[in-house]
């Protein structure tokens, strides 16, 4: 659950990839995510602080490579 100030980001593997979540697919989403905070930052400080302010906590399930 996110508390105030805080976003949580959910990608959902698909059953083709046994549920697990391809690398583009999270970067992609991540990407998305960190450019709505930039321009919602901006909008609401006239500037964007999330550069220095905006810190990504450990991922819940870790990441994994597999081949």
């Amino acid at each position: 659950m996110a508390l105030d100030g805080q976003t949580t980001l959910t990608v959902h593997g698909l059953d083709g990839d046994n549920k697990a979540v391809r690398a583009d697919v999270f970067t992609r989403k991540l990407r998305a995510l960190l450019a709505g905070l930039g321009v919602a930052d901006k909008v609401a400080n006239g500037k964007s602080l999330c550069r220095s302010a905006c810190n990504i906590d450990p991922l819940s399930r870790g990441i994994g490579v597999q081949n």
